[in-house]
C-alpha cells in the first residue's frame, strides 16, 4: 500500500496533517490541520487518510448555501448533493476499475433518460464510446438486476470490467458529454429537462411555497446551468482534476417569489422552513474546540490570549478526551462523563504515550492500572493532581466559552468540568533556605569545573549563561524567562544606578503586566563584574547576553532549554530537590526580603506581582517608585550565604564560552 507523505506515527497512534488550503484558511496563526486517525495500523491509518483527503476536498469545493430561502440557495444545494453523491461513489470504487460504479449523476431525475443517449455521439468529447456501449436506459450503462446480460458480456460479479463505460477516460467523456448536452438545453432554452430535478428541490427544500411562472422558469434555466456544471466537476474528476467551482452569479439572490394568491382560489403559504441551526445539528467537541482555539490565539482573547504553550495543552486535553469518550456533540458531555474522565486521568500513567510499556490507548491503560491496584500490586506513577487540575481547567474553559454563546452553540447545560475535588498536590513548590544556596553555588560551576562535563569538578570557570541566571535570580527575584532573554541595551543607568529593564518589546515574554518594570542591580551582583561582562557585548549588532542559549519550545522562549539543563545539573551534583526548582528562587528572594524593613508594596514592584494585594485598588492607579527606593530595597536583600570563592569577572582573564 502506498505511503502518503502527511501520515506521521507517533506514541504508536498515526495522525493525520495537512497544510491549509489558500482557499480555505484554518484561522489566526494556524497553517495546518491535524487529526488523530486512532488507530497503530498502517493500513487502515492510510484508509482513513485517504478518507480525510475526500473531505478536505469537499469542504474546499463546497459553499454553505446563503442564509434564507432564495434560488441561490436551492441551486447550492443541488450542486453540493450532486457532487458528493459523485465523490462518495468513486471513493467506494475498488482499486481497480468496475463497471458497478455506484449511483447515475442524476442525470436520469431531469427527463435525460427520455432522451435517446445516441445523441451525445456526435459529440467530439465521446469520440469512443460506441453505440451499442449506452443502454438507453440506463444514462450510465448500468444493468440492474432485470436485466439481461448480452451473451458474451461480462457481469458486475464476475470481476471482470464490461466494456461500458468501466474507464476512467469514457467515464470523464461520457460527464463531458452530459456537461455539453445540458449547456445546448440551455442555449435552446428546453426548460422541460430541467422539471423533475426543480420538483424534487422544491419538494424537499421549499416545501408548500408555490411560485409565479417567471420565477419557475428562472429556477429551470439556472438548475440546467447547475447541472451541466456538476456534470462538467465531474468529468475532470474522473481525469483527476479537483479544480475548485466556478464563481456563482450573484444576481440569483433574490427570494423566491410566490404566486400571487386571490381570494379563495389558494390555500395559505407556508413560511419556509428555515436551515438547520448548529444547535439543533450539534457541533463535535473537535469542532468547538477548533473555533474555542482560534478565538484564544487571537487579539479578541485580550489579556487572555494564549501562548502557543497554552494552546499545545489544551490540545493534548481534547485529544485525551476524545480518545477517551469519542468525538460527541458538545451537548453529549454530561456529569457522567466529566467524573469518568476526572478518574480515568487519575489512573493515568505518568509515561503514558512516551514509555514503550504504556503507548496503548488511554481506556487500556487506564484499565491496566485499576486491575494492578485491584491485585494489591504497586501501579506505575500516574499523573499529578497539578496535571490532573491543568486538564480539568482546560476543559471547564472550553464550557465556560461555550456557555456564553448559547446562540452559537446552543449549549444551556451547566459547566460539569468546574467544581471537582482534588486534595492537596503530591508536592508543593518550596524555596532555597541559606543551606541550599550555599550547597548550589559550592557545585563545579562556581567552584572550578571541566569543560567537557560542567557538574565534573576541574579548574576552568566559564562566565557565561550557566553562571549568571542563578545568581542574578537569587539576588533579583527575576523569573527565568526574564533573565534568559536579557540583551546588552536592557542594563542601563538612571541616577547613577544600574538596572535591570523587563519589557515586552523585540519579541521579549513578559508573563503580566506588572511584569514589565526596571529592578535595580544588586550591589553584590555589581561587586562580580556583571557590569564588565554586558559591555563585552554592548559592541555587537546582536546584543543578547547569553551566547549558549537559543530560543526553543513552543513559544520560543530562551529559557527552554535551559531549564532542561539546570534541572538535570543538581541531579548530577546531588542537590535535586523535586521541590525546589528553579523558579523557588523567587520566593526565597521575596521570603528573605519580607523578614526585613523592606515594604511589601516595595517588594512586589521588583518581583513583578501585582500591587492590589498590598493597595487594594490604589494598586491599580500607583505607576512608579523612585529608582533609590527601590535599590535600597535590592540591597536589603542578604540570604548569609557564604561565598568568598566567586571571583570577579575579569574580561581580560576569564572566558564567556566553554
Amino acid at each position: 500500500m502506498a505511503k502518503l507523505a502527511h501520515l506521521s506515527l507517533r506514541s504508536r497512534i498515526w495522525y493525520w496533517r495537512r497544510r491549509c488550503p489558500r482557499a480555505l484558511p484554518c484561522g489566526d496563526h494556524r497553517t495546518t490541520y491535524e487529526m488523530s486517525l486512532r488507530t497503530g495500523d498502517r493500513r487502515t491509518a492510510i484508509r482513513r487518510a485517504l478518507a480525510l483527503d475526500l473531505a478536505l476536498e469537499e469542504v474546499m469545493l463546497m459553499e454553505a448555501p446563503p442564509p434564507g430561502l432564495t434560488i441561490r440557495t436551492l441551486l447550492v444545494n443541488l450542486r453540493n448533493e450532486l457532487v458528493l453523491e459523485g465523490e462518495m461513489e468513486r471513493a467506494s470504487r475498488p482499486t481497480a476499475p468496475s463497471a458497478a460504479f455506484g449511483t447515475p449523476p442524476a442525470s436520469n431525475t431531469t427527463g435525460l433518460a427520455e432522451s435517446s443517449l445516441a445523441d451525445l455521439m456526435a459529440l467530439s468529447e465521446m469520440p469512443s464510446v460506441p453505440d451499442e456501449d449506452l443502454i438507453e436506459a440506463h444514462p450510465l450503462g448500468r444493468r440492474s438486476s432485470g436485466d439481461a446480460p448480452a451473451a458474451g458480456a461480462s457481469t458486475a460479479t464476475d470481476g471482470v470490467p464490461p466494456p461500458d463505460l468501466a474507464t476512467p477516460a469514457r467515464r470523464a467523456a461520457f460527464f463531458a458529454g452530459l456537461s455539453h448536452y445540458m449547456t445546448q438545453a440551455v442555449r435552446r432554452n428546453d426548460l422541460e429537462l430541467a422539471d423533475g430535478v426543480v420538483e424534487r428541490l422544491l419538494g424537499e427544500h421549499a416545501s408548500g411555497v408555490p411560485l409565479d411562472v417567471s420565477a419557475r422558469n428562472l429556477l429551470r434555466r439556472s438548475a440546467l446551468r447547475t447541472l451541466a456544471e456538476v456534470h462538467g466537476i465531474n468529468a475532470r474528476r474522473e481525469r483527476g482534476d479537483y479544480g475548485a467551482f466556478p464563481a456563482d452569479d450573484p444576481t440569483l439572490d433574490m427570494p423566491l417569489t410566490p404566486a400571487i394568491v386571490r381570494p379563495g382560489t389558494a390555500e395559505k403559504v407556508e413560511a419556509p422552513i428555515a436551515a438547520p441551526t448548529c444547535q439543533e445539528r450539534g457541533k463535535l467537541l473537535s469542532e468547538v474546540h477548533a473555533e474555542y482555539e482560534r478565538y484564544m490565539m487571537s487579539s479578541l482573547a485580550k489579556s487572555d490570549r494564549w501562548t502557543n504553550q497554552t494552546k499545545l495543552q489544551n490540545a493534548m486535553t481534547i485529544r485525551l478526551l476524545i480518545e477517551f469518550t469519542g468525538d460527541r456533540p458538545i451537548n453529549g458531555y454530561g456529569e457522567d462523563e466529566a467524573r469518568s474522565f476526572k478518574v480515568a486521568l487519575e489512573h493515568l500513567p505518568r509515561m503514558h504515550g512516551r514509555s514503550p510499556d504504556w503507548r496503548v490507548p488511554m481506556r487500556d491503560a487506564v484499565k491496566r492500572v485499576k486491575a494492578l491496584v485491584e491485585s494489591g500490586k504497586n501501579p506505575p506513577e500516574c499523573l499529578a493532581m497539578k496535571t490532573i487540575k491543568r486538564h480539568m481547567s482546560a476543559l471547564s474553559g472550553l464550557f465556560s466559552w461555550v456557555k456564553e454563546r448559547p446562540k452559537d452553540y446552543g449549549y444551556r447545560g451547566a459547566n460539569h468540568f468546574q467544581g471537582h475535588r482534588y486534595g492537596r498536590s503530591e508536592v508543593k513548590r518550596w524555596m532555597w533556605e541559606t543551606e541550599d544556596l550555599q550547597a548550589l553555588f559550592n557545585t563545579p560551576i562556581w567552584t572550578g569545573c571541566d569543560l567537557s562535563r560542567r557538574a565534573k569538578p576541574g579548574t576552568a570557570l566559564v562566565y557565561d549563561a550557566y553562571y549568571w541566571l542563578p545568581l542574578l535570580a537569587t539576588y533579583h527575584g527575576l523569573r527565568q524567562e526574564e533573565i534568559a532573554q536579557l540583551r546588552a541595551s536592557d542594563i542601563q543607568e538612571e541616577d547613577d544606578i544600574w538596572f535591570i529593564n523587563i519589557h515586552s518589546e523585540n519579541g521579549n515574554h513578559v508573563k503580566t503586566e506588572a511584569g514589565e518594570r526596571r529592578v535595580p542591580i544588586h550591589s553584590y551582583i555589581l561587586s562580580l563584574g556583571f557590569l564588565d561582562y554586558v559591555s563585552i557585548f554592548r559592541r555587537n549588532s546582536d546584543d543578547h547576553l547569553w551566547t549558549t542559549l537559543n530560543r526553543g519550545g513552543p513559544d520560543k522562549k530562551f529559557a527552554h532549554y535551559y531549564t532542561q539543563r539546570f534541572t538535570e545539573y543538581c541531579r548530577q551534583t546531588g542537590i535535586y530537590d523535586e521541590s525546589r526548582p528553579f523558579h523557588a528562587l523567587r520566593a526565597s528572594f521575596r521570603t528573605f526580603l519580607e523578614d526585613t524593613q523592606a515594604k511589601s508594596v516595595h517588594i512586589s514592584k521588583v518581583v513583578g506581582h501585582s500591587l492590589t494585594t498590598e493597595l487594594g485598588e490604589g494598586g491599580r492607579y500607583t505607576k512608579k517608585f523612585n529608582m533609590s527606593t527601590l535599590k535600597q530595597v535590592v540591597d536589603k536583600f542578604d540570604p548569609k550565604v557564604n561565598l568568598p570563592h566567586l571571583v570577579r569577572f575579569d574580561p581580560a582573564k576569564h572566558r564567556i564560552k566553554p
